[in-house]
This record gives structure tokens, sequence and C-alpha cells, in this order.
């Protein structure tokens, strides 16, 4: 069976014996490092992917206000610079972006909403 396009290279098919063990371990990539920290997440797959896709919601955010904000917050920067800095934030919103659309489908396998915001 193929796995939908979209799906972490890192996470073998939901079929796997390995799936849910890989799957943690790419879900504790993706969230703040401290969830490391809680054995309870490890034993709770869906708990883990749903407190992730909130990070990662709120971290996409945050890119779209820096993005707008930039400029007017920091008006005495050289525009090169801004511009260098918008294009950071174009890469690292588009990579939140790609792994908020894994995240969902892993979260679907793991029996979860994986629903995106």
């Amino acid at each position: 069976m193929a796995l939908p396009p979209g799906w972490p290279r890192e996470v073998p098919h939901p079929t796997h014996d390995a799936f849910a063990e890989r799957a943690v371990l790419w879900l504790l990539d993706q969230g703040p490092s401290v969830l490391r920290d809680e054995p309870a997440l490890r034993q709770n797959p869906i708990v883990l992917a749903r407190i992730v896709a909130h990070h990662l919601d709120a971290s996409l955010e945050g890119a779209r206000v820096a993005y707008s904000a930039l400029r007017r917050e920091l008006p005495d920067l050289a525009a090169a610079t801004i511009d260098m800095a918008l294009t950071a934030i174009q890469r690292e919103g588009a990579r939140l972006q790609a792994t908020r659309r894994e995240l969902a489908l892993v979260e679907e396998a793991l029996g979860g909403a994986g629903e995106i915001d």
C-alpha cells in the first residue's frame, strides 16, 4: 500500500510494526525539545501529535506576524538586511507549512483529527 503524498519520509507506513515508535520520534523532532522530557507523551502519541500541531500553528502565526511587521518594527535597518530576513522568514514559513501538512497525515494515521486549522 502506498503512502499518501506528503507523508514524512522518516515515518514508515502505518501498517509497519515500527510505525508508532518512529512516529513518536518524528513528532518529538517537530516540537519543542522540552517535550522529550515527558514520558507520558511518548506513551500517548495522539496527545503528542495534538501538542505539536498547536506548536506548529503558533510558529506559523509567529512567522506571519514577523513578516508583516519587520519593516515597521526595525525602520532603521538597511533595506537589504530586511529583505534577507524576510526571505528567511518565507523559507521558514514554507517549511512549517509542509511540516504541518505532514503532521496532519501522521495524526490521522494515529487515529486523531489530522486537521489543519
